[in-house]
């Protein structure tokens, strides 16, 4: 009995060992990702303003007929065509956008070998222990019996002298 309650005490020790060694794990993954996060904030300028356009399209004011003139004899007012035209601005020299460009590159994590106990990767691929337990592992103990009962049997059989 004690042997039995001893067993279960390591398989429980066990497979909390490997709980915080993966909790661990993904906390320093999670140290990682902040780290990068608060390098990259560090890089970036606390007020970016927003990118300026290369070109604005401004259309030309539409020409508005003069008031009528009450003693003048009516006459067609002239109306020019509105015509769109585009100014540059000025333009972000190309030195300050390549600068941008390799801020905004990240830090890569440093790569943390994960290997899985033997716990995990049994957890992992039977994740419904009691259809486990009920389809699997009680079939091959019943065959462990089964085959013992028919050898010591056959055992006794032959110290009996019923099998020659």
């Amino acid at each position: 009995m004690e042997i039995i309650l001893l067993v279960i005490v390591i398989v429980l020790l066990l497979l909390s060992r490997s709980n915080l060694s993966r909790q661990l794990i993904d906390i320093k993954l999670q140290l990682n990702d902040l780290r990068n996060e608060i390098a990259k904030l560090k890089r970036e300028d606390p007020i970016k303003p927003p990118p300026l356009p290369t070109e604005i399209a401004v259309p030309a004011a539409p020409v508005n007929p003069p008031p009528p003139e009450e003693a003048k004899p009516l006459q067609q007012p002239v109306i020019e065509n509105e015509a769109t035209f585009t100014t540059p601005v000025n333009t972000v020299p190309s030195a300050l956008v390549e600068e941008s460009r390799s801020i905004d590159k990240e830090v890569p994590a440093p790569e943390i070998k994960v290997t899985e106990s033997l716990v995990d990767r049994f957890l992992r691929n039977n994740p419904d222990l009691e259809k486990f337990i009920g389809e699997n592992l009680v079939n091959k103990i019943g065959i462990a019996v089964l085959v013992l009962g028919i050898a010591f049997f056959v055992k006794y059989a032959v110290d009996k002298e019923w099998i020659n």
